[in-house]
């Protein structure tokens, strides 16, 4: 059974976080719900413990069975992620170079490490407080995942029908570190990042387990439900932001996962629709690649600062997560830099998809069945 609401929230949800991560003022990226949408990684995390459990759970039963499903895993997100890393290299060495021919230093721009390279090919960075935040920034999350897979792969290998009690108190221990040790509540990104992941995953296996007995046949009620769900959803981020409320997001998050994984409301109806399934195929790549076309937007906006002598780029010190945004002074301007934005990703998620995501992830696939069956 494939969950295709579920998808297609997805899609929904990578969108605002695109929107999170882009600083150009505009009614779309800069209103209550886009700030704080960055808590949209949590029910990212809780649809892959509901996902993973839902096609892994009680199959992981030997070694070789561990590595095929971490090598699946892996071909889903390795092969964009290194494509993206090495749009931003490629981009971040063709400015250097320009640097050089005219005279204006040698250095790499902040954010821009080499050193952080090999760490961000080896989804290592998330123990870097500062190399988490350079090149492709958002990838914290995937590499929070993959090593957040291991565990469950491990767990389910190692604890068998004791899975579902394992992981329930590997969540319950993740939140207390989350909870005792952070200071920007749920939004870490570096050496905690695995404990958010892991609670976030750990409340979508147990929503797994509990969610066929929690079936609505009535439309009518599925409707309401559905209303009620996005309406709590968007309250919920819109109010919890970095405050103490956010550590509830996998919870929240995971009430909406309940409902919506019926597919029987109207709502669901909506998002059965090709527009929003089609934008669930393409979450993954719409969330990775995001960031390299933020990046050109600021060496652009730069570019037109440094030769038209204007100011483009002001503080916002009412932002912890943005310190910096871009304004245009032209009415309009910034919401069609937006809706222009957001084209331009949705378009390189599908090229991404067709020549990157789809070729690998079938290449890999296959030699990961090849792999089981030689040892079967």
């Amino acid at each position: 059974m494939r969950y295709v609401v579920l998808d297609s929230w997805r899609g929904i949800a990578a969108l605002l976080v695109a929107l999170f991560h882009f600083n150009v003022a505009s009614v779309f990226s800069f209103n209550a719900l886009t700030r704080h949408a960055f808590l949209f990684v949590d029910f990212f995390f809780v649809l892959s413990g509901f996902v993973i459990s839902y096609a892994y759970a009680g199959r992981i039963g030997s070694g070789p069975a561990l590595s095929a499903f971490m090598l699946r895993r892996l071909g889903r997100v390795y092969p964009a992620h290194v494509v993206v890393l090495g749009l931003l290299v490629a981009v971040e060495l063709a400015r250097l170079l320009v640097s050089l021919r005219v005279g204006q230093g040698t250095a790499f721009s902040q954010g821009f490490w080499p050193e952080a390279i090999a760490l961000h090919l080896a989804f290592l960075q998330i123990f870097d407080p500062v190399y988490v935040q350079s090149w492709n920034v958002p990838s914290w999350s995937i590499a929070a995942e993959v090593w957040t897979y291991l565990i469950f792969g491990v767990v389910c290998l190692v604890a068998k029908r004791w899975t579902t009690v394992a992981l329930a108190t590997l969540g319950a221990i993740s939140a207390a570190v989350l909870i005792t040790r952070s200071d920007v509540g749920i939004g870490v990104i570096d050496r905690l990042a695995v404990f958010r992941c892991v609670y976030g995953f750990a409340v979508g296996h147990l929503v797994w387990r509990a969610h066929r007995s929690l079936a609505v046949s009535d439309q009518s009620t599925a409707t309401t439900m559905e209303v009620l769900a996005v309406a709590a959803i968007g309250l919920f981020v819109i109010s919890a932001g970095h405050g103490a409320l956010s550590f509830a997001a996998p919870i929240v998050f995971a009430l909406a996962v309940v409902i919506f994984a019926q597919q029987a409301g109207g709502v669901s109806k909506w998002l059965t629709r090709p527009a929003f399934t089609r934008l669930g195929d393409l979450s993954y790549g719409i969330y990775i690649v995001h960031i390299f076309f933020v990046t050109l937007l600021n060496l652009a906006v730069a570019q037109i600062e440094k030769r038209a002598g204007l100011s483009l780029r002001f503080a916002n010190p009412g932002d912890v997560t943005m310190t910096e945004v871009v304004r245009f002074e032209t009415p309009g301007a910034g919401e069609l830099a937006t809706v222009i934005y957001l084209g331009v990703i949705v378009l390189a998620a599908v090229m991404l998809r067709r020549f990157v995501e789809l070729p690998a992830s079938a290449a890999i696939n296959a030699l990961a069945s090849s792999g089981v069956a030689r040892r079967a």
